[in-house]
């Protein structure tokens, strides 16, 4: 009786793996083969920007914002010549008075560095302002401290020159990996020295100026390339983290008059030689994606700021009450 039942249990066995083996190709099943499947579309997104509700108010005339590394908001307010920091909720969480205050950004070392203006020799002077935000009272705006000023022109020269280093303004500061920095210069005054008050300004991690950025093009090398430059971004963005670029290249705009292109992509290649800057010259013949492109002459009108976040990578300008919208996804697109 028990041998027979060892055999029904052997050929119930068999008949199980038969079927098993005729339902399948492998003891797993078949593999799947997954190309039925759609692959997204990761670089033509739509992208919607909606309004902040309630409205950040309070302000007299906020004109500058930066996204810091600490991942707050720093709002400049001219007229109440005040910083004025936020949380992402829109919680205001401190404010400090800088003269002048009009421009801002936060380094990697969450220090901040303002342009502003400083009441001197019976006149006003373009300063850059170094705030230092970690102090015995604990992190943040309220117990910020100026810890450096740097007035022009005495970063560069010791002499003052009344009627036009008093005409000279600081606008746009656009930052490093290394937490040196570009500034935005505009005037009327040419230096052969120091070259032309119209100059986008190299200064150190230390607030000390190294030189002002000649462009290589094709008429040979020129120091006085820049016509009346405000606004200016770089690569070098918030969230901090180790992928943070180390490219130097810069996105400036211009307030002249008389410049064709109000926006100009700068690439900068720094090699043992020197550093080389020119103009990137983009494509502007394809306007499927968007309806025209930011290098066009006389794509814009009285622009004056612009600004870049890296997690939503993009950058966005201001021209005469219209927002600009760039994806670089698509190049030099306007959204």
């Amino acid at each position: 009786m028990k041998k027979h039942l060892q055999i029904d249990r052997l050929m119930l066995a068999a008949l199980l793996m038969a079927l098993v083996s005729s339902g399948c190709e492998g003891f797993f099943g078949k593999k799947l083969d997954p190309e039925f499947i759609d692959v997204p579309i990761y670089s033509d997104k739509q992208v919607a920007y909606v309004p902040i509700q309630p409205v950040w108010s309070g302000f007299q005339h906020p004109v500058d914002i930066a996204i810091g590394f600490d991942e707050l908001i720093y709002v400049a307010d001219d007229v109440a010549e005040e910083i004025v920091c936020f949380d992402q909720s829109g919680n205001v969480l401190g404010r400090m008075n800088v003269p002048g205050v009009h421009a801002l950004v936060q380094d990697r070392s969450l220090e901040l560095v303002a342009l502003g203006t400083f009441d001197t020799l019976n006149t006003t002077l373009p300063a850059i302002y170094r705030i230092h935000l970690d102090n015995s009272g604990g992190y943040g705006l309220n117990n910020g401290e100026i810890i450096r000023k740097t007035l022009h022109p005495f970063y560069y020269k010791s002499t003052f020159a009344p009627g036009t280093d008093d005409m000279v303004s600081l606008n746009g500061i656009g930052l490093k990996a290394d937490n040196s920095y570009f500034i935005t210069r505009s005037g009327n005054a040419t230096s052969p020295v120091f070259g032309p008050d119209n100059a986008v300004v190299r200064f150190s991690n230390e607030d000390d100026f190294i030189s002002t950025v000649s462009v290589n093009t094709s008429l040979g090398i020129l120091n006085d390339y820049f016509e009346t430059p405000v606004g200016i971004t770089t690569k070098v963005q918030p969230p901090q983290s180790p992928f943070v670029s180390i490219e130097q290249d810069f996105i400036y705009t211009s307030m002249s008059t008389t410049a064709q292109l109000k926006v100009q992509y700068i690439n900068v290649i720094a090699s043992d030689g020197g550093t080389d800057y020119s103009v990137e010259q983009l494509p502007t013949g394809d306007t499927t994606k968007a309806e025209g492109h930011q290098h066009r002459p006389r794509r814009c009108q009285g622009t004056c700021w612009q600004h870049r976040y890296q997690k939503h990578p993009g950058f966005f300008w201001w021209s005469r009450g219209r927002t600009f919208t760039v994806q670089p996804t698509i190049s030099g697109s306007l959204l």
